[in-house]
């Protein structure tokens, strides 16, 4: 399932605030937001989570990331 208007990273900006905008921007519990994006085995403290390939899959299409994990790198 691809994600519909997940945020676009500015130059210079880190995976995490961008995840942090979607998560603001979108209703329902967090957890679930972040299952969605493969995130829930993460360490909040991680420079990158450890699943890139399962987040990179559910972009959208045309988005930086779509199918691209090193490009999130």
């Amino acid at each position: 399932m691809r994600l519909p208007a997940f945020p676009v990273p500015i130059a210079g900006e880190t995976i995490h605030s961008v995840v942090a905008r979607h998560l603001q921007r979108t209703a329902g519990p967090a957890v679930r937001k972040l299952a969605t994006l493969a995130l829930t085995k993460s360490a909040a403290a991680a420079l990158l989570p450890k699943r890139l390939e399962a987040l990179a899959a559910v972009m959208p299409i045309g988005h930086p990331w779509c199918d691209a994990p090193q490009t999130i790198v």
